[in-house]
């Protein structure tokens, strides 16, 4: 039997194409990540999410990406105790005089200040750590991570609003105002 999941997660969808879109640091990729990977027959509003999905990808590569920050570097296959093998992509990573950058992005609805400690100790962000120690020899002490968070608008549809308005202001609210969607 073949079980799939009747449609893909609205966060996963939302996050794939945002990290595609900074991987290849062209905003566009948000419609081709939408396009080549989500089959889902129908998903309400689903303008409206590309649409704050691509404006997040064009303010945070416009604002905030650094170009000497390498993105989607691969790591891995290492043995992590117990027979247990991990493979993946760092977001990005940068090499420093005296070590490593990691950058970690995240695309979040909402975050409070107490958010940033637990993403100190976020396990995968540890295993990334660990990985980098691995692939490239650097004393952990050596290897700096760096959050950068993107938040989703909060922003609702009105009454009598199309939804190609509401995409369009969504749009314009996070171009207006790209700092407050972007922190680092």
């Amino acid at each position: 039997m073949n079980l799939e999941p009747r449609e893909t997660a609205k966060a996963l969808r939302m996050g794939g194409a945002f990290s595609d879109a900074l991987e290849h640091r062209n905003p566009n990729a948000v419609l081709d990540y939408y396009v080549n990977n989500v089959n889902d027959r129908y998903i309400p509003n689903i303008g409206v999410e590309i649409s704050m999905v691509r404006a997040l990808a064009d303010t945070y590569i416009s604002n905030i990406d650094d170009p000497t920050v390498r993105r989607e570097v691969e790591f891995g296959p290492f043995q992590l105790g117990h027979g247990y093998h991990e493979l993946g992509y760092f977001d990005g990573i940068k090499h420093l005089e005296d070590g490593i950058l990691l950058v970690e992005n995240k695309l979040k609805t909402w975050m409070r200040d107490t958010d940033v400690e637990a993403l100190a100790i976020d396990p995968q962000v540890s295993a990334y750590v660990h990985a980098i120690h691995l692939k490239y020899g650097m004393a952990y002490d050596k290897i700096k991570v760096e959050y950068h968070v993107s938040l989703k608008p909060a922003l609702r549809q009105r009454k009598d609003e199309s939804v190609a308005n509401f995409a369009t202001r969504v749009s314009e609210e996070v171009y207006e105002n790209p700092l407050k969607y972007h922190r680092v």
